[in-house]
């Protein structure tokens, strides 16, 4: 058995009544709302704790691949790599990212 650590890599900073004003948080949302320096240090703390959950004895990472979603900040396929940050992990190509422990 290998247990793999999941990140949801969640943008934490859509407004409180982004339900009431907004009909849907998949592709239809206002640019206006990404801060994107916020979204750097979000990243930056992701990256943080994959590295930590590497270096935890995790088996697997994994993060979600929902592009165009609100409240998600994972890359899309063929940008940022997470394996390349990492002594021992290399990244998959699946529709969620993997990176597997070699």
């Amino acid at each position: 058995m290998k247990i793999a650590f999941f990140h949801l890599m969640p943008y934490r900073f859509l407004p409180t009544d982004f339900e009431a004003r907004y009909p849907s948080g998949w592709v239809d949302g206002p640019a206006s709302l990404f801060d994107a320096e916020r979204a750097r240090g979000l990243y930056h703390e992701f990256l943080d704790e994959l590295e930590h959950a590497e270096a935890m004895g995790f088996d697997g990472l994994c993060v979600n691949a929902h592009h165009q979603n609100a409240a998600v900040t994972a890359w899309r396929p063929g940008s940022g790599r997470p394996g390349s940050t990492t002594s021992t992990a290399t990244c998959g190509t699946s529709a969620t990212r993997v990176a597997s422990r070699r």
